[in-house]
């Protein structure tokens, strides 16, 4: 399988169950999406040591670490995804301090197209069209 084949492995921390049905909604239709959820910044950074993903999303403000404690600890490691990239998600970019370590952040509510299209960029995965975001 090539790799625009093969599925993206992401892991999405989000605290809220709320935000986190929404995501799965949006997205576990995706055939070539592979998603994995915690649910606080303690449990990101150990699945993040323990597995390689493709992509990190971080919510930005979440119990035991925040997504920018997160981002600053695999940043300063050698693990696997330290080098990965990483989306930090909040509820608002202007007071988001940790934007200089992610690679990308994007301001809550999450917009499905708007989610998938910054997917798709940071792991360099060809866009798919427009009908097939939607």
């Amino acid at each position: 399988m090539s790799n625009d084949q093969r599925r993206l492995r992401i892991l999405f921390a989000e605290d809220d169950e709320i935000n986190r049905q929404i995501v799965e909604g949006m997205l576990l239709s995706r055939p070539d999406l592979e998603l994995t959820f915690v649910s606080d910044g303690r449990a990101a950074l150990e699945r993040a040591v323990s597995e390689r993903f493709d992509l990190l999303i971080l919510d930005q403000q979440m119990p035991h670490l925040s997504g920018e404690r997160v981002i600053r600890s695999l940043r300063a490691s050698r693990t696997q995804n330290s080098d990965t990239p990483m989306l930090l998600v909040t509820a608002s970019v202007d007071v988001l301090t940790g934007i200089g370590l992610a690679d990308a952040a994007l301001e809550k509510p999450l917009g499905r197209e708007t989610l998938l299209r910054e997917i798709y960029r940071l792991t360099e995965r060809r866009v798919p069209p427009r009908a097939t975001l939607q």
